[in-house]
């Protein structure tokens, strides 16, 4: 066993039949599911408290090679959280209303389409962006906001940063 936690969100290529399988268990101040003794999922719609700092997570965003996959095989249905797991999240910002740091999947719309600008793509947000900026980014104050679907490493943009090989130091520049 390694000398540490190893704590991730979901995305959206997870198998999300095996993950549901894991007991739910109270840590770091919320829900987690427990894979072994020191690897934990962060569940969606949760705050934890990790090294006294808050965390928002979010997981889940929506897979645009859906058509190209197989259901039950390479790709769940629960990739998007639905109306009970957003409902739970809004319940949990209308409780805490500020954080340290959101942790989520995909960025929300605003974000979305600013990034497009700096690395040249064109952005469509869906569903789930538009929900994130509504009711997360504009209802959530905080200080710093995590995100990996873009597989980009741009950590100089603040305060949202999309991550995908960098590790980012929250006690040092950010690298």
């Amino acid at each position: 066993m390694r000398p540490y936690n190893l704590l991730f969100l979901d995305g959206n290529h997870e198998n999300f039949a095996a993950l549901e399988t894991y007991p739910v268990v109270e840590g770091f101040g919320g829900s987690v599911r427990r894979l072994r003794e020191n690897v934990f999922h962060l569940r969606r719609g949760e705050v934890y408290e990790i090294d006294g700092r808050s965390f928002f997570v979010m997981g889940g965003a929506y897979s645009i090679d859906k058509a190209w996959r197989t259901a039950g095989s390479s790709w769940w249905p629960q990739e998007v959280p639905g109306a009970d797991e957003r409902a739970q999240a809004e319940a949990k910002i209308a409780e805490v209303s500020v954080v340290d740091y959101v942790l989520t999947h995909c960025p929300p719309a605003q974000e979305l389409r600013e990034l497009a600008f700096d690395v040249d793509f064109q952005a469509m947000p869906d569903e789930y962006n538009k929900w994130l900026q509504t009711e997360v980014a504009d209802k959530l104050k905080f200080g710093q906001w995590f995100y990996g679907h873009m597989h980009l490493d741009r950590w100089h943009r603040r305060p949202y940063t999309p991550l995908f090989e960098c590790i980012y130091d929250l006690d040092g520049t950010g690298r």
